[in-house]
């Protein structure tokens, strides 16, 4: 029997570089279950569980905001799994989906979105980009046998403040 493999991508409906206004929250800085990336978990060969899903937010610019302390993982409007921080250092915060338990049947693409809530934007932009490697993944097949994981999911900068125009058209 062929090894299974899985192949992670960046989705196309992934949100493009753009900035956004956090208005919500009592102090109007906050954005709830922002979209930082949407990304595609490709099966083949058999049937693929992922165990453990890593993620990596970083940040740059000097603004307040923050992607808060928790993570969430949707499937559609569904919310699958939430993760916490793990760490945070100078590269960005790493977030950890552990006994995930969440299965790709054979020769299917699973899109699965990767949203933050975010706390105390202020007036100068803070910039995060979401992303995992195959590195960051632990897998098996429907045996228990290793998969072969490939590829990477990298985001979008979405820049957050706390104040600039809202255009709705």
């Amino acid at each position: 029997a062929e090894t299974a493999t899985l192949n992670l991508s960046l989705n196309s409906s992934s949100p493009k570089k753009t900035d956004l206004v956090a208005t919500a929250g009592a102090s109007e800085n906050e954005m709830d279950k922002l979209t930082l990336a949407v990304i595609d978990f490709k099966a083949e060969k058999d049937n693929v569980k992922i165990t453990d899903l890593g993620i990596s937010v970083a940040k740059t610019g000097s603004g307040g905001a923050n992607a808060s302390t928790t993570l969430y993982l949707f499937e559609g409007s569904t919310e699958l799994d939430s993760a916490s921080l793990v760490s945070s250092g100078a590269l960005g915060s790493f977030f950890n989906f552990t006994d995930f338990d969440y299965v790709i049947l054979k020769n299917t693409t699973k899109t699965l979105t990767l949203k933050a809530d975010v706390r105390s934007a202020n007036g100068i932009v803070a910039n995060f980009v979401a992303s995992t490697t195959a590195t960051s993944v632990t897998d098996e097949n429907v045996k228990g046998e290793s998969v072969t994981t490939s590829g990477s999911a990298t985001g979008y900068q979405i820049g957050i403040r706390n104040v600039g125009p809202e255009i709705t058209l």
